[in-house]
């Protein structure tokens, strides 16, 4: 028998709610729970959150479609935690920064490899005709 859990008024959001908001999975938030990244609030098994946990794990998957690591994310949080902005934005512009860096290395190499996948449809083209 499957015992539903009332969340509390502080912590409104059950582990449902997010997974479906956000597309992600139960395990995404355990794992976030485990590394102290979401910690949720816990009513015997039950995993509930608040709106700034809420708002926390839309700023995780901001900065992870940025293509930012969980390391990178747990630094920022952890200097933003600890009131250190400052800190905060110089880790993530450094983050940004690599991540353009890589970003453009990779566009480059797509580039190239479609310059030579049209070389070879030519290529390929030519012999049938």
């Amino acid at each position: 028998m499957t015992v539903r859990r009332t969340p509390p008024d502080s912590h409104p959001h059950s582990v449902r709610d997010l997974c479906e908001t956000f597309g992600v999975t139960p395990r995404t938030l355990r794992y976030y729970g485990a590394t102290e990244l979401l910690p949720p609030h816990r009513v015997g098994d039950a995993r509930f959150y608040s709106d700034a946990d809420r708002a926390r794990l839309a700023e995780i998957l901001r900065l992870k479609s940025l293509g930012l690591t969980l390391r990178a994310i747990f630094g920022l949080f952890a200097a933003q935690d600890a009131g250190d902005d400052a800190r905060r934005d110089a880790l993530l512009a450094a983050a940004c920064v690599e991540q353009l860096e890589t970003t453009r290395r990779s566009l480059r190499e797509l580039l190239t490899r479609g310059a030579a996948l049209e070389a070879e449809l030519a290529e390929l083209g030519r012999r049938a005709a």
